[in-house]
């Protein structure tokens, strides 16, 4: 088989998507050499097989939409020049359009939907509620024409379901897998009792202001507490003047995005590591944290509570609620008993479910239900 990976983010990542799509990419083009692999992507380190106007605006406003338009406009050309048999799309918020059948299997992997965007995030900012309404038009079309939908988590599988209609023997789920290499136990990394951790980008979807509000209630009553927030902060200004206008200036500290060793060693170093995002695909860094060994404490958003059972692999509260965010926290810090044990049935559950060999082998099964295998090669059913 002759299989295209098409995505926008990739390597270097933007997000989670991005590190997902490069760790799937680069695990099934070693693992299944009777396959070929091809990828399609504007982000810098890929090999150029998209127009060069998609390459430009990589990372640019509008980046996103811009590949999609130029991949439609050559889709036929590509599939025809590279020969492919399947064309895999990584799709969702984020994602790419395909807005016309190509001439081939076409198969979407959803990592979550504008419309569980529009519904959680944007539902009282009217310009980004009506933009978001146009691009779930197209994605809805791009699910109307794939042949099998990979949906991340289940949570994503039930939105496509009922905010799209999409019919339930179009889809399957297929977690996304984490690298654990980098999260192996290091005993140089000491925890600081005291510390809270975010990591990701500092964005209202992100849950950030959820976290700031429940941390203002805890540093009142604990003063020795830390939140160190890292990740790019998309907000800007208001974030850093909240924090000085309820004098936690010695108390939160602005690392900026951070890559590895540096990201990692922030996930296990913490005492607690806080998600709180409205909505996600799949958690990413939630999964992470279980497999690193670090308590997580989640919101019970589309997303996370596919990935945190509460009270065994981390704490889940109310999605948006200081109070009950504060809570948690203050729950995990002060039962340090309660937490180690958490934290262990975490990594366990963690390194078993999310390993990469159970995503690429169900991947490639996914492929293949579209393929009988005979002794010259593969032919589409």
């Amino acid at each position: 088989m002759k299989i295209g990976v098409f995505s926008y983010d990739f390597d270097p990542p933007v997000g989670g998507l991005g590190r997902s799509v490069k760790a799937l990419f680069d695990t099934m083009k070693e693992r299944y050499t009777d396959h070929e692999f091809l990828l399609f992507s504007p982000s810098a380190n890929a090999p150029k097989n998209v127009p060069a106007i998609a390459r430009f605006w990589w990372k640019k406003k509008g980046g996103c939409p811009m590949f999609s338009l130029s991949l439609n406009t050559t889709l036929s050309r590509l599939v025809k020049r590279h020969q492919l048999d399947i064309m895999h799309v990584h799709s969702g918020s984020g994602g790419v359009f395909v807005l016309r059948k190509p001439a081939c299997r076409l198969i979407v992997t959803s990592h979550h939907t504008y419309r569980q965007e529009m519904h959680t995030v944007f539902k009282r900012n009217s310009l980004r509620y009506i933009w978001k309404g146009w691009m779930a038009k197209f994605e809805e079309r791009t699910y109307r024409l794939a042949d099998k939908i990979i949906c991340v988590s289940d949570d994503t599988r039930l939105a496509l379901a009922m905010l799209y209609g999409i019919p339930a023997h179009k889809l399957c789920v297929i977690e996304n897998s984490i690298d654990f290499g980098p999260l192996a136990p290091d005993t140089s990394v000491q925890k600081d009792g005291n510390t809270i951790t975010f990591l990701g980008r500092l964005e209202e979807r992100k849950g950030i202001w959820t976290l700031l509000k429940a941390f203002t209630r805890l540093a009142r009553k604990y003063p020795r507490l830390k939140l160190r927030l890292a990740g790019d902060n998309m907000i800007g200004a208001p974030l850093e003047r909240y924090v000085r206008q309820n004098n936690l200036q010695g108390s939160v500290e602005f690392l900026g995005k951070l890559h590895d060793p540096l990201f990692r060693r922030e996930m296990k170093a913490a005492t607690v590591v806080v998600v709180p995002s409205l909505i996600e695909g799949f958690g990413l860094v939630a999964a992470e944290t279980m497999a690193a060994g670090t308590m997580v404490v989640a919101s019970n958003s589309e997303g996370l509570r596919s990935i945190v059972k509460h009270g065994k692999t981390g704490l889940l509260f109310k999605t948006g609620d200081p109070d009950h965010c504060a809570a948690m926290i203050e729950q995990a810090l002060l039962k340090s008993d309660e937490r180690a044990i958490i934290e262990r049935q975490a990594m366990k559950e963690a390194r078993e479910r999310f390993a990469i060999e159970r995503q690429s082998q169900q991947t490639l099964e996914c492929y293949e239900q579209f393929f009988i295998r005979e002794l010259g090669g593969a032919k589409a059913v």
